[in-house]
């Protein structure tokens, strides 16, 4: 289990204490709020000096574990735009972003109830940057287009190297503790299978667990992948019955050091070195 509730709540609202009136202090540009590190990226590079960002939650806590303070809440009403990723991730986020009054909310998905995790596929990704750009065209920022275009042009690149990274490899199949990479998987040609679902917080259920052992054993995975500065409890037992090294594979769900590109970078290399690929 990840850390969560009480210690995750208190101190995201001991940080928000600490910085939100210094990001959010006015500057006479609109105020984009975004929910998670991705859609912050997305919103700084697009938007550039044009907006000021600000994040929702503090480098570390997880889009999953968002359960907004007063101050949260104070700073999704007061926004020019909210940028967030639906009621599946964050559905605290979305709650307040549906009764929004000042400004405006947009999901990013579009509404789409299945995975969110759709930074994870570029190409997905890509779409997002789309509506990112048009989004913030609308609240002044007249170059975002522009910018949005030389951002996809970028994640055109990125999956480029992901096709080519993973185009010939020795196994398909890599193992995770929840299920984040299924864009990604499927994007490529790969087969993620997680010890959970979605939910991070699930309880490890002992027969998924165990029939999970059995098809990795049968698809030959020799890494088992578990997530950077999380407790690996969820895969431990599965690498320990598989002899199988641990491994980090970052969904990029939480701020950290690095950009998007050098953080999908480090997962290109984390599977392409799991999944026994080669370069052509």
């Amino acid at each position: 289990m990840r850390v969560k509730a009480a210690v995750a709540a208190v101190a995201a609202v001991l940080s928000l204490a600490a910085c939100a009136p210094d990001q959010a202090k006015p500057t006479g540009r609109p105020v984009v709020v975004a929910s998670s590190w991705a859609v912050g990226e997305l919103a700084r590079a697009i938007g550039g000096r044009e907006i000021d960002v600000v994040d929702l939650l503090p480098a570390g806590v997880e889009p999953h574990d968002a359960e907004l303070s007063p101050r949260q809440v104070d700073l999704l009403e007061d926004a020019d735009l909210i940028l967030h990723l639906g009621s599946r991730l964050q559905p605290a986020v979305a709650e307040v972003a549906g009764r929004q009054a000042d400004g405006q909310a947009v999901d990013l998905l579009g509404g789409r109830t299945g995975d969110p995790h759709v930074w994870l596929d570029p190409l997905l990704w890509s779409e997002v940057a789309h509506r990112v750009g048009a989004q913030l065209a609308a609240i002044g920022a007249d170059g975002a287009p522009a910018r949005a275009t030389g951002y996809r042009a970028g994640l055109t690149r990125i999956n480029d190297r992901f096709r080519t990274g993973l185009a010939e490899c020795d196994r398909r199949v890599f193992v995770t503790p929840h299920d984040a990479f299924g864009h990604l998987a499927r994007r490529y040609r790969l087969v993620e299978e997680s010890v959970t679902g979605i939910d991070p917080e699930a309880e490890p259920d002992p027969r998924r667990v165990a029939d999970l052992v059995d098809l990795a054993r049968t698809a030959g995975v020799t890494t088992v992948f578990h997530e950077p500065g999380v407790p690996d409890g969820p895969t431990r037992p599965v690498a320990g019955e598989l002899d199988a090294t641990l491994a980090p594979l970052d969904p990029l769900e939480v701020g950290a050091p690095g950009t998007y590109e050098s953080r999908m970078g480090a997962d290109l290399a984390a599977l392409t070195s799991a999944l026994g690929c080669r370069t052509p």
